[in-house]
């Protein structure tokens, strides 16, 4: 199916999609604050294929969960995502993680203070550009990355273009 916003919208829980589906932010914020391991903002199933364009996703919660945790096949054009604030103690989980496939086009941003995307498994992720930012946080040591690929070395990255910063002063990444 296909979903537009026609306001910005605060979740009370994740959005688990239950099917293949196009969501059209129509340029509204998605948003939502749930504690790291509560669930991402939009949660995405092992099968399903979920296009999101024109807008912006945004998990809000301190040390929190994902803006965006994908199991299935992901395709993000022209979306601004913010990853969780850092709080003292605690950190917050990547912007994006996916253990499936990932498609994300030029025009997309994603920012986060303490990573931008995080791929795992034997999925494949294609970025035609985009710009990927960690946030600069100050002297906190913290381990960061802007792209993490962790796994056995079966997850395929191609990186057709983009721009990639890592700003923290005092982390390793």
């Amino acid at each position: 199916g296909e979903i537009a916003l026609t306001e910005d919208v605060v979740l009370d829980q994740p959005l688990k999609v239950q099917g293949n589906l196009t969501i059209d932010l129509n340029g509204k914020t998605l948003s939502g604050a749930f504690a790291k391991g509560a669930g991402a903002v939009v949660e995405v199933a092992d099968g399903l294929t979920v296009e999101i364009v024109g807008g912006t996703i945004k998990s809000t919660s301190e040390n929190g969960d994902a803006a965006i945790n994908n199991a299935g096949t992901l395709v993000l054009k022209n979306v601004v995502i913010e990853g969780a604030p850092l709080a003292d103690g605690g950190y917050s989980a990547y912007a994006v993680i996916s253990s499936g496939n990932v498609v994300i086009e030029e025009g997309t941003t994603v920012s986060a203070d303490r990573g931008c995307l995080k791929f795992s498994g034997a999925g494949e992720t294609v970025i035609n550009g985009g710009h990927f930012t960690n946030n600069d946080i100050g002297t906190r040591s913290l381990t960061s990355h802007v792209v993490d690929v962790e796994d056995d070395g079966t997850h395929k990255l191609t990186i057709n273009g983009g721009t990639f910063e890592h700003l923290h002063s005092a982390t390793s990444g």
